[in-house]
Parts: structure tokens; C-alpha cells; sequence
């Protein structure tokens, strides 16, 4: 029976160090990293002063959108965030690997636009 307890117990653990990472944007454009699917509301007073909570204490408040990240942890993913010059780094990439995806990403939007003027432009 004890090590059926100890066993669940280690279980446990692991599961809650290994963990879920969503972000969202504030009004202000700063990212934020969060370990737990709870809703975070948003809502501006009478005097323009932007409010965050996990509760809808106000009437307006509006849900933020959390974007799932990771499945690591949240000390992780701010180490990486930290090493990135910019705010679009992956977990576990090297810099070699963020520039090649950069680069694909330039050349794949410079294409669809491409192809989407040509649409535009075309005769009717």
C-alpha cells in the first residue's frame, strides 16, 4: 500500500513540473507567459485605466485570448524569450533553425501576396 502511495505521489509530481505554457497580449502589446488554462479578463474604466483579472469583476470585462506555447515549463520558455531578441522565438530552436524559419517565412508571405495581387489585378 505505501508504495502504491509513493508511486502515485512521484506521478503527481512529475505531472505538475511538466505543465502547460499559454501567453497572451496585453493592451499595451507586452506579452505574458502563464502555466494555467484560467481565463484572464480585461475590461477599461470610466477613466481609461486598462484592469486584468482571473474573475469578471466587471460588467464589460472580456476574456483575453491564451495561446498555447508549450508543453514545458513556464521558467523555460521565459529563459528562452530572454535569450530571443524577438518576441517570436520557439522553444528548443537553435539560431540556425529561427533563421531558416524566418527566412521561409519572408519568402512564403512575399509569394502569397505575389499571387494575391495577381488575382486582384487580373482581368474580370
Amino acid at each position: 500500500m505505501r508504495f502504491l502511495f509513493a508511486t502515485l505521489s512521484l506521478g503527481l509530481v512529475c505531472a505538475a513540473a511538466e505543465a502547460d505554457v499559454w501567453k497572451w497580449v496585453d493592451a499595451n502589446g507586452i506579452t505574458h507567459f502563464v502555466d494555467i488554462d484560467t481565463p484572464i479578463f480585461t475590461w477599461t474604466d470610466e477613466i481609461g485605466e486598462i484592469h486584468y483579472s482571473d474573475t469578471r469583476d466587471h460588467e464589460d470585462a472580456i476574456p483575453v485570448e491564451l495561446i498555447w506555447v508549450s508543453d514545458g515549463t513556464l521558467d523555460e520558455i521565459k529563459i528562452a524569450s530572454n535569450e530571443s531578441e524577438s518576441g517570436d522565438a520557439h522553444p528548443d530552436e537553435t539560431r540556425e533553425e529561427s533563421d531558416k524559419r524566418k527566412d521561409a517565412d519572408a519568402y512564403y508571405c512575399k509569394r502569397a501576396t505575389q499571387i494575391y495581387e495577381s488575382y486582384v489585378n487580373a482581368p474580370r
